[in-house]
């Protein structure tokens, strides 16, 4: 299946016209700028798909109550002043936030400049063609009952399609790695046997010119059959080889995806997170009668090199404790950031608060509430290891949460 052709079909009608009124903005322009932004939009949602981590994610963000697999169908009454513009727009906003992270405002300045549309009219833009971008995956997930393998082997086959259709600039600007292969694993496995496979006959020669060296001086009267013979066999022994080679990167796919475990949150929503990993030991706290108090640090929320900007890789792990946080409706929490006591004290108090702030920042994106969430640095003031020991260290530069309500 093509997504970039479905894609195409949903957003080649009226969307840039009905658009371009809502942002007064000419039709060309905005026309121009959807061409441009549909491909950025689908590679994005490929790389992050190349993952099973990334793929949950965006499964659980799909199946979710925000998103309307029926929207495509009301898109003229939407646009067009029969619908709540401003709903469609901060339900967009918070998709956007959720795919894309920090590479929003990248993609925004950038389309801004290639399309004529000032910065403003592309955010907006972005917001509203999202909700339509999800609807339709969702309507597709249902259709066909995909589950997180069936979007990462779905996704990774768009993956050279993308690469044909987006532009340079924006992949760049962007910093977009489109996976090589789809990340299903029984993707992986005919690719590894594939690969393999072209280069047996290779192989088989190497294998069998120094064996028909030897046979033709030590055993001159042997056939030319017996040689043969044995080229087939050192090819057999490659080939199973090969297979075994295959098999074991199956196994591994599958152990990878099998420590992912789907819960159902209050309300209703499901979401499936990493076996005994940050989000899965918050719920089960939540879950239970333990008092206020309990701290649980991020294990896969990342920040830049020498950076208070979060890496892509975060966002992830911070929609998932979006999501938990807006099913406890009571749940108040406490960002904390820490740092090892390398350095200056003062820099790295700075450090750790910035940090924690940013998390924050990027959680109230994703439509938690600001009171809900409070940001605070320590410095090195809280170690939980020695800072003799790289790894002590390394366990000190952290960021948790701290629940100070239930």
């Amino acid at each position: 299946m093509n997504l970039l052709d479905l894609l195409k079909q949903i957003f080649g009608g009226n969307f840039a016209a009905l658009a371009s009124n809502l942002l007064g903005e000419s039709e060309s322009n905005t026309k121009s700028a959807v061409t441009s932004m549909i491909p950025a939009l689908l590679g994005s949602l490929v790389q992050k798909g190349s993952t099973p981590q990334g793929a949950s994610s965006l499964l659980n963000t799909i199946n979710s109550p925000q998103v309307d697999s029926g929207i495509a169908g009301n898109m003229s009454q939407l646009l067009g002043g029969g619908g709540n513009v401003n709903q469609l727009v901060n339900t967009g906003s918070s998709l956007i936030n959720s795919l894309l992270g920090s590479n929003a405002g990248t993609l925004s300045n950038t389309l801004a400049s290639m399309s004529g549309l000032s910065g403003s009219s592309i955010s907006k833009l972005l917001a509203l063609a999202a909700p339509f971008l999800f609807g339709a995956l969702k309507r597709l997930v249902g259709q066909q009952g995909i589950n997180t393998s069936g979007l990462m082997s779905l996704l990774g086959d768009q993956a050279k399609s993308v690469q044909n259709a987006i532009d340079p600039r924006l992949a760049q600007a962007m910093n977009l790695r489109l996976p090589g292969v789809s990340g299903a694993a029984r993707e992986v496995a005919t690719d590894a046997a594939g690969g393999f496979n072209k280069i047996l006959p290779w192989l088989a020669l190497i294998v069998a010119v120094p064996l028909l060296f030897w046979i033709t001086r030590s055993c001159a009267r042997k056939t030319a059959q017996d040689a043969s013979n044995a080229t087939r066999a050192a090819a057999d022994a490659t080939k199973s080889a090969v297979q075994t080679a295959a098999q074991n990167t199956v196994n591994t796919a599958r152990a990878g995806a099998a420590a992912l475990r789907s819960i159902q949150l209050p309300g209703g929503t499901n979401i499936q997170i990493p076996t005994g990993g940050f989000t899965d030991s918050l719920v089960t706290f939540l879950n239970g009668n333990a008092p206020a108090g309990q701290s649980f640090a991020f294990d896969a929320v990342t920040f830049e090199t020498d950076s208070t900007r979060l890496a892509s890789a975060s966002n992830d792990q911070l929609a998932q404790l979006a999501a938990v946080l807006k099913a406890y409706p009571t749940v108040v929490i406490a960002v904390e950031g820490h740092t090892d006591n390398t350095g200056d004290p003062g820099a790295n108090k700075k450090l750790s608060e910035d940090r924690a702030a940013a998390v924050k920042d990027a959680l109230v994106g994703m439509g938690v509430p600001a009171e809900r969430v409070t940001s605070t640095g320590w410095g090195a003031d809280k170690p939980i290891a020695s800072n003799d020991t790289e790894d002590g260290r390394v366990k000190n530069r952290r960021v948790e949460i701290s629940i100070t309500n239930r």
